[in-house]
């Protein structure tokens, strides 16, 4: 069982990325997953969550309290948020838009996620997909196939959320892991 949060903000697209990986693993690969989600009454701005549990069987509490890992593509969201990851588990944020400043016992990445959906690809709705590219390379929660059928049937085939799929699955490459609290 793999327990996730994602998270950020109002029109980051949370919410989106955590109902394609539920397809992904659901639809094209026979697993059971559970998807809740929470945002402010903001349309835009309010912190958004989604937390995902994925089990090769059925799953009874679909909330998750202490998350493998959680994903933090915004300040307020990393604040709220920080204290609910399994110590241990891997922490990924923005590094242009979070700052890690608690101590948090976790394997911390910070990627640039909306930095590269705005300046590489000039789209930075997709910085969700480049998010969970970047989430299916580390944590193999899903296969990357998977998750491209996910998107196409989402969105359409030849959409530029699949570029930014891809592009997410090379983020992680080449970074330092800390395995060590701030």
């Amino acid at each position: 069982m793999l327990k996730i949060i994602l998270s950020g903000v109002g029109g980051q697209g949370i919410i989106t990325a955590g109902v394609i990986i539920g397809e992904a693993v659901v639809i094209h690969e026979g697993r059971y997953a559970v998807q809740t989600q929470s945002y402010g009454a903001e349309v835009r701005g309010g912190v958004a969550r989604t937390d995902l549990t994925i089990a090769d069987s059925e799953i009874y509490y679909p909330r998750v309290d202490q998350a493998h890992v959680l994903v933090a593509l915004h300040q307020d969201a990393y604040a709220r948020l920080n204290r609910r990851i399994r110590p241990g588990g891997i922490l990924v944020v923005d590094e242009s838009l979070v700052t890690l400043d608690a101590r948090v016992d976790a394997r911390q990445f910070a990627l640039p996620i909306v930095r590269t959906a705005e300046d590489e690809l000039k789209r930075p709705q997709a910085a969700n997909m480049c998010m969970v590219g970047a989430l299916v390379t580390m944590t193999g929660v899903a296969d990357p196939e998977s998750v491209r059928s996910a998107i196409a049937a989402r969105f359409g085939p030849g959409h530029p959320n699949l570029a930014a799929f891809d592009r997410g699955l090379e983020l992680p490459s080449g970074r330092v892991l800390h395995a060590s609290t701030v």
